[in-house]
């Protein structure tokens, strides 16, 4: 199946307009579609496309992919009413954050899919906001990790409580690190809180960037700065531009923006860069393929956070308590190396999966040259 299909039907689903041109009979049993798509957790999106375009896709596979997106959109739903409840009982100040704000933007809410619910709270806050969750709601912690402790609810969805939103990136850090500052109270609220407008598509940049330097990111990424750009209104050039240029991201921002015009937009054309850039990202999936891992790996520089890390790993016994909650003082220092051994593992296996692909010689260099374009070092 030609990726160009891919993206057509995407842009009818976003649209509502039809494609200009013919589709095969069988689309709705193409088994490359649709694997390609789930790659890229977009297959109910196609979906919307292909009944757009007057294809009965009842009883296939991407009909199964929308009733599973509409129940995954009715959960997140349950788990915002709930984080807000116990949120405002308890007068804790919290900023919704990606995929949870972009949906309501979207043709239909269930169209923007979320593995999981990501939310951000003081630093300061963080106990008492996991313990709001656990006691309050019934969620019980999976884990505390370098910026988020990973909730999970009685219905097993995910909630990532974020305290940090740093990426181990100094420029950008720096810019990311002032998240605060650039939030202000949702209307009627007392709690709740939003980023202004600039900084909230600056975030959404910076998380895209993270995930391309890193493997890449996926096509739903590139629909979401269609959606920020045409049905929330926010341009780019109003602020977030600024935003970009400070942390070092200019050039990937304009260059995603540009590539996002290409696939969703009217009359704007593919560049060598933006090729390039679509060759990446297709490989991909949603956060990017073993490949593009290794074949990325190493070309951006981390800061020197190993102080910073030290005191992630090392936790104090109230927030090792949110992890192992039966623990007693007496069996501190115990779960303190089970915790060690549980991040050593996941480290290593991501390293053996990293470990198992070879790359060709041909894609590295490709790979090279794209961010060398972009202006990633």
């Amino acid at each position: 199946m030609d990726d160009n299909k891919l993206i057509e039907l995407l842009h009818s689903a976003l649209t509502g307009s039809k494609l200009n041109t013919e589709l095969p009979a069988d689309i709705t049993s193409n088994t490359d579609l649709f694997n390609l798509a789930s790659s890229h957790s977009i297959a109910n999106v196609v979906s919307v496309g292909l009944f757009n375009n007057g294809f009965d896709v009842e009883g296939t596979p991407f009909e199964q992919a929308e009733l599973r997106a509409a129940y995954s959109d009715a959960q997140i739903e349950a788990v915002m009413f709930s984080v807000r409840s116990a949120f405002e009982a308890r007068r804790l100040t919290f900023i919704p954050l990606k995929g949870v704000v972009l949906k309501q933007y979207y043709p239909d809410t269930s169209m923007r899919t979320c593995g999981d619910a990501d939310i951000l709270v003081k630093e300061g806050q963080l106990e008492a906001a996991v313990n709001a969750l656990v006691e309050e709601c019934g969620y019980r912690v999976k884990s505390y990790n370098f910026h988020d402790v990973e909730l999970i609810t009685p219905e097993g969805q995910v909630v990532e409580l974020h305290f940090s939103v740093l990426y181990d990136i100094e420029k950008l850090d720096a810019v990311l690190s002032r998240v605060w500052n650039y939030a202000v109270l949702v209307a009627g609220s007392e709690c709740e809180m939003k980023l202004t407008d600039d900084f909230f598509l600056f975030f959404i940049l910076a998380h895209m960037f993270h995930h391309f330097v890193t493997g890449g990111c996926g096509i739903r990424f590139f629909m979401d700065l269609w959606v920020i750009r045409h049905r929330m209104g926010i341009a780019y050039e109003t602020g977030a531009n600024e935003f970009c240029i400070r942390a070092g991201i200019d050039k990937f921002a304009s260059a995603a923006f540009q590539l996002s015009e290409v696939w969703f937009g009217e009359n704007c054309e593919h560049t060598e860069l933006t090729k390039s850039m679509e060759e990446y990202i297709l490989s991909g999936g949603t956060f990017g393929s073993a490949e593009n891992i290794a074949a990325s790996s190493g070309i951006v520089k981390r800061s020197d956070r190993f102080r910073y890390n030290l005191n992630r790993m090392i936790l104090p016994y109230s927030k090792l308590k949110l992890i192992y909650p039966a623990m007693k003082p007496a069996e501190f220092p115990v779960c303190e190396i089970k915790r060690w051994g549980e991040l050593l593992n996941k480290g290593l296996s991501r390293r053996k999966e990293m470990s198992k692909k070879a790359v060709p010689d041909e894609k590295k260099e490709k790979v090279r040259r794209l961010m060398q374009q972009l202006d990633i070092e």
